[in-house]
């Protein structure tokens, strides 16, 4: 999913709804994944844990693969 743009006075009308793909609820939590960051990558003294916030059902915890953290390289 991309990166959330600026609303600019959209209405809701014109928004489509976000669905589990588990099992249909339509209402989320925000629930974090935690990354440990090696301190040899970034000159500390010590490992770090960097949080990565996503939704997960309210229902289920079901996370959509759209909201699943995405690892790649490149960054």
């Amino acid at each position: 999913m991309a990166q959330e743009a600026p609303m600019m006075n959209i209405p809701l009308s014109k928004t489509t709804p976000v669905v589990c793909e588990s099992c249909g609820n339509d209402t989320f939590k925000q629930v974090i994944y935690v990354r440990k960051v090696s301190k040899f990558l970034i000159g500390s003294p010590e490992d770090i844990v960097k949080p990565v916030p996503t939704f997960a059902c309210d229902k289920c915890n079901y996370v959509n693969e759209d909201f699943k953290l995405k690892i790649n390289d490149e960054e």
